[in-house]
Order: C-alpha cells, then sequence, then structure tokens
C-alpha cells in the first residue's frame, strides 16, 4: 500500500487506541499530581520536584484525546485534511498538530532531562518515558498524514 491510514492496518487502529489510552492515564495522574501540588503551595509545604513535566502532560493529553477520535472516525481527514472535521467546531482547530508537535519535543527534552539528571523518582520517569514515546510517535503519524498546517 503506498498510503497507510488505521482504516487499512489494524497495527495503526491499535496504535491510536494505545496512545489514547496512554494519555488518558498519564493526563489523569498529571492533572491529580498537578492539583496537589498547587495544594501544597498554598499551604507552603511545596517540595522541589518539578513540574514542568506535569504541565506538558495536562496540556497534550487534551489534544490528543480530541484528535484520536476525529482520526478513527472520520476517513476524509486523511484525504482532505483536518480542517474538514474540525472547521465547523472552530477553525483554529487545524493547527492543533502542530501545537501537539511542538509539545513533543519539549516532553522529548524534559523525559532526557530527568533520565540523565534524576530529578524526579523512577515512576514518575517512566510515566514520563512512555508518554513522551507514545506522543513522538503520534506527532510522526500526524507529519506522515500530512495533518501539520505549517
Amino acid at each position: 500500500m503506498a498510503y497507510r491510514t488505521p482504516f487499512h492496518d489494524k497495527l495503526l487502529w491499535g496504535f491510536l487506541l494505545f496512545t489514547a489510552f496512554v494519555a488518558l492515564l498519564f493526563g489523569s495522574y498529571a492533572g491529580i499530581a498537578l492539583l496537589l501540588r498547587v495544594i501544597a503551595f498554598l499551604r507552603g509545604k511545596l517540595n522541589g520536584r518539578p513540574i514542568l513535566p506535569l504541565i506538558i502532560g495536562v496540556l497534550t493529553s487534551p489534544c490528543i484525546l480530541f484528535l484520536i477520535p476525529i482520526l478513527l472516525l472520520s476517513r476524509g481527514v486523511f484525504y482532505f485534511g483536518l480542517g474538514d472535521a474540525t472547521d465547523p467546531i472552530h477553525p483554529a482547530l487545524k493547527y492543533l498538530p502542530m501545537i501537539l508537535a511542538a509539545l513533543a519535543v519539549v516532553s522529548a527534552i524534559i523525559s532526557f532531562r530527568a533520565w540523565r539528571y534524576r530529578n524526579t523518582n523512577g515512576s514518575t520517569r517512566w510515566m514520563v518515558s512512555i508518554h513522551t514515546a507514545t506522543l513522538i510517535g503520534f506527532a510522526g503519524c500526524l507529519f506522515y498524514w500530512d495533518l501539520v498546517v505549517v
């Protein structure tokens, strides 16, 4: 096949579902952890752990969870672009993959620094790394399907 979409390849379909599952889990974890850190900050008991991975997780997870149903429910997205599916909602949503790709680069830098300097605990490093890997894979798929408006 010259052009692979989730409608032609079950592996891509499964990868998109796995990406949505990871985004849901990490987004939930990041949202709860961020809320707890804000409460600790307001009480004056903030520890020195980095907060940027949590903010990136809270920003990227809703983007992924919005884009994946559009990709899995509409074949026209792959042939006519993301603007056809998102224009009835809001025209600015066609720029969402570009924002997601930029956040993937930031997430990769954060994940590399977390492993290099070991400034977070082990479970958080693993969660950030898995989220980053799926985010980079998803951003690569968006570039392959030419959905990133530059």
